[in-house]
């Protein structure tokens, strides 16, 4: 496994066309147009072996169709495999396992953070209407090169971005979208299943620092379904004047009948789910930017990150003064209705040091990001 220290950094990262306002993680653009996809909507579910350490991510993305190529990389901190998912589990997730909100009041506020030969092609999938290239890569130049020359256009931000995981020795999946000659602008969904092994589950949150320092203006909104055996508190490290620990979602609604696991089963395939009795736990995150933030770790509650315990830390799910909107996910993604279909957009992603009080071994080296902005206080 390829690991070292502590708790960071797969980035996921959407990338999207072109545009200054497509709130990509990493933005590669793969020809220049008018038409692109935007990031506001994500529904990932994570499916954790904790015996096993393996790590079920599935993703759908969700984007109005786009007449040009565009593409989006992710990191991961061990060799991935890369499938499309057959049938989308998302419609049965959200009817089985709604999102139940808590009041923010209750939870403590903090400030939220404003942040060649030296690649080889390890496999090549065909994922829907992308194509995934498994990657490994040495060399930060040689990575940016072989995308160059694949077809995605790297900015000095995702450069940057890829540099970072470079370092950890991370494996990249690069996927990229090929339109078909009869879109239309239509609103198209891929459902996409990366696998790795990990310590810990874990989810790529980093985000490159976006294009002339300009945050996105509209709303965003990621919903999480995390299965496993254990429970799991999700903590991030957010880089400032001196890193400290947040949650960086907000917690919902918790599944723990012996049920969980015949509805699981009729939404995702069976084989995919962890042996013994699942938990599931829900929750929901909608900062328009990510900067200052690195990527979460899922950690046993009782966990001692930095002197507290991980579910004593506080949450930063909205951007700084915002209130959490238990009516968000209508806005930006509307459910289908009497045949008709609001218009649904892309989604995105975006690494923490390691609470003390676990094992070296037991985390992914994901270290933050050093270079990122002050976070205010």
């Amino acid at each position: 496994m390829r690991a070292s220290v502590f708790l960071v950094a797969a980035g996921l990262c959407a990338v999207a066309a072109t545009s200054s306002n497509a709130r990509a993680c990493a933005e590669f653009e793969v020809a220049e147009s008018d038409r692109h996809p935007s990031l506001a909507y994500e529904q990932t579910l994570i499916l954790y072996d904790a015996e096993k350490h393996r790590e079920h991510f599935v993703r759908e993305v969700v984007f109005t169709e786009s007449r040009q190529p565009f593409g989006f990389v992710v990191p991961t901190p061990t060799r991935p495999e890369v499938a499309k998912v057959k049938k989308s589990p998302f419609a049965k997730l959200r009817e089985e396992f709604p999102f139940h909100w808590i009041n923010p009041e209750r939870i403590p506020r903090v400030a939220a953070a404003g942040f060649g030969d030296d690649v080889e092609v390890l496999e090549v999938t065909r994922v829907g209407r992308f194509t995934a290239f498994v990657l490994a890569a040495s060399d930060a130049a040689g990575l940016k090169s072989w995308l160059s020359q694949n077809g995605f256009v790297t900015t000095p931000e995702t450069e940057a971005w890829l540099a970072h995981y470079v370092k950890l020795h991370f494996f990249y999946v690069a996927m990229r979208y090929e339109p078909t000659p009869r879109a239309k602008g239509k609103t198209t969904s891929e459902t996409v299943r990366i696998s790795f092994d990990s310590p810990l589950p874990y989810y790529p949150y980093l985000e490159p620092d976006p294009r002339g320092g300009k945050a996105a203006s509209s709303p965003r909104l990621l919903e999480i379904w995390l299965v496993s055996t254990r429970e799991f508190v999700p903590v991030v490290v957010r880089s400032g004047q001196k890193a400290d620990r947040v949650q960086p979602f907000l917690a919902g609604s918790r599944y723990t009948s012996k049920i969980v696991r015949s509805k699981l089963a009729s939404a995702i395939e069976a084989a995919l789910l962890p042996d013994g009795e699942l938990r599931l736990q829900r929750f929901a995150d909608q900062k328009r930017a990510r900067v200052g933030f690195g990527d979460v770790d899922f950690v046993p509650e009782d966990a001692d990150a930095g002197g507290t315990p991980a579910s004593k830390l506080p949450v930063v799910a909205t951007e700084t003064g915002k209130r959490f909107d238990p009516d968000l996910r209508e806005r930006v993604a509307p459910v289908r209705r009497g045949g008709q279909t609001g218009t649904v957009d892309l989604l995105r992603y975006a690494a923490p040091p390691v609470p003390q009080g676990l094992q070296k071994d037991d985390m992914v080296n994901r270290g933050a990001r050093r270079d990122s902005p002050e976070v205010a206080r």
